[in-house]
């Protein structure tokens, strides 16, 4: 009804405002146009919504192809896990770019969806009636309170859920061709900083004549053999073991001699049965397995007891990202009220860049507040984030309702 309205001059006059005011003529009365107002921030908001949605999965799918192809699929073909593995990885790396794409999709959502109003003349037929800032500011402001609740969500409980999930499942990667016995003869494992070799195995037994080269540092090195291996999973917090069968263990040191490098044995014993803990992988994508304030939700961080700048930077960057969430929709409002025909191509890539700094470099931000407490670091972001919200808010009140009309914009 009001794109109808909009599209003809002829209804667009004082006396479409007249038909909506009271008797004594203050302005629109609130029983006929406060439905009408609703439904179009309903419609607002459905539309950014959607247009959020849309951006999410498509910058988020490009983004874990990019991980799929470089990381996660040489990984799994290395170490010849299985494809089950390489779909929970990929499922689990989901959230690893979730703190650049919810803000820049509540950015970039919420600028078509008001564009495409304005450019209908949705606002200037609310302006005529009185209605003022009101249509743009309370689906900006609804947008941005659900933004910043899904990224508490996804930052608070998902990603780290994710990561710990996609640590382990990386371990069970690494170690697959051991624990399955499928390596075939010649086959050399890199486990983190260890090297395995198989001599032989097959699919459902134990692999078999298996050598193990461990670097201790300090120019160290264990070297154990055996002669069979079987594979025992560790429990919750607890790392997976090797049990290995008929075999010897040599501790010995490399060390720089005058012409060449000298091999020392230290020790030298044999078992026939011993428990050998295996060393946690690195993943390539879910970071260090012993970082362990990222893989913990907020909640988890919140209630441990003691004071930890890493805790308390986990936190902060954690509340960056929904503060961002909060003000993008904001930005985009201002973005939309300076774009004409002219500066079309300017306004939106300035107000990414806005939001694209502050949460490539949320971490630095974030680890930078962390020395001041957690309360005075979670309350300064807030107050410069309502600060800038404030001054956005206050923009698009100022803003000459008669400059809302369409200015020729294609979308």
């Amino acid at each position: 009804m009001l794109e109808a309205m909009g599209e003809d001059r002829a209804h667009a006059s004082p006396v479409s405002g007249l038909a909506a005011t009271d008797h004594a003529g203050r302005g629109p009365s609130p029983r006929l146009w406060r439905p009408v107002s609703r439904r179009l921030g309903a419609a607002i908001l459905v539309q950014a919504g959607w247009n959020a949605a849309l951006i999410t999965i498509g910058i988020d799918a490009i983004f874990v192809l990019q991980l799929f192809v470089s990381h996660l699929l040489p990984h799994v073909l290395s170490h010849r896990g299985s494809a089950g593995s390489l779909a929970l990885l990929t499922l689990y790396a989901l959230p690893e770019a979730m703190y650049i794409v919810l803000p820049m999709a509540m950015l970039v959502g919420t600028y078509f969806a008001l564009l495409r109003q304005r450019e209908a003349r949705v606002f200037e037929v609310m302006a005529g009636i009185g209605f003022g800032a009101a249509p743009v500011l309370s689906p900006v402001l609804v947008a941005g309170l659900a933004g910043a609740l899904v990224s508490l969500l996804v930052s608070g409980v998902v990603e780290p859920n994710a990561r710990y999930l996609g640590n382990r499942e990386m371990q069970v990667v690494a170690y697959h061709g051991l624990s399955q016995g499928d390596l075939p003869a010649g086959t050399v494992v890199r486990l983190g900083e260890s090297v395995a070799f198989v001599a032989s195995g097959r699919i459902g037994r134990l692999a078999e004549h298996v050598f193990y080269l461990k670097d201790l540092g300090d120019g160290l090195h264990d070297l154990v053999t055996a002669a069979r291996t079987q594979w025992v999973t560790g429990g919750e917090g607890q790392d997976s073991h090797l049990v290995l069968n008929d075999g010897s263990a040599i501790r010995f040191g490399v060390y720089n001699g005058d012409d060449a490098p000298v091999v020392a044995p230290h020790s030298i014993f044999e078992f026939n049965n011993i428990v050998f803990a295996l060393p946690r992988v690195d993943g390539p994508v879910f970071g260090k397995p012993e970082d362990d304030f990222k893989n913990q939700t907020s909640l988890e961080l919140l209630t441990r007891s003691g004071k930890d700048v890493r805790r308390t930077g986990v936190l902060n960057e954690r509340l960056l990202r929904a503060l961002l969430c909060l003000a993008a929709p904001l930005m985009a409002a201002v973005a939309m009220l300076l774009t004409g025909a002219r500066t079309q191509l300017l306004v939106l890539p300035l107000s990414a860049l806005s939001i694209l700094l502050p949460s490539i470099f949320g971490q630095e931000i974030a680890s930078r507040l962390a020395p001041l407490g957690l309360a005075t670091a979670s309350s300064a972001m807030v107050l410069a984030t309502g600060a800038a919200g404030l001054a956005m808010a206050v923009a698009v009140i100022r803003y000459d309702v008669g400059r809302t009309h369409p200015r020729g914009v294609r979308l």
